[in-house]
């Protein structure tokens, strides 16, 4: 984590780590983060749309359409016949309903907070 005022970097993360670091997340039963990873690596959405995904949206279904938060833009969203491999068995395993957001807190009734998000990966 950076100190206040400090200049940060970024890199890429190799396609196949990221599938690693998927299976690994399902396999320590961290099964949320495991989804939030494999969609938005496969989607390529902001952290505020992704949080507002629900099931019915998005299993057993080619596309869906959704209005970005920020630029108020609609995008039609092709959805990857391997992220809905991934999506089927982690709804499976989540015991979720189709109606409910996909990446609900604790309490299953709000979506994560962005804050939330980001605390728990720089503990990674």
């Amino acid at each position: 984590m950076a100190l206040k005022g400090q200049k940060t970097t970024s890199d890429f993360l190799e396609w196949d780590k990221m599938q690693t670091i998927v299976l690994k997340l399902e396999r320590d039963n961290d099964l949320k983060f495991a989804l939030l990873i494999a969609t938005g690596s496969y989607i390529g959405l902001r952290i505020s749309d992704l949080l507002q995904l629900r099931w019915n949206q998005v299993l057993n279904q080619d596309y869906f359409t959704i209005i970005e938060k920020k630029t108020k833009k609609t995008r039609k969203i092709t959805i990857n016949p391997e992220l809905q491999i991934i999506l089927n068995r982690l709804f499976v395993q989540l015991q979720a309903n189709e109606n409910d957001l996909m990446f609900v807190n604790r309490f299953g009734d709000k979506p994560f907070s962005i804050q939330y998000v980001n605390s728990k990966g720089n503990r990674r």
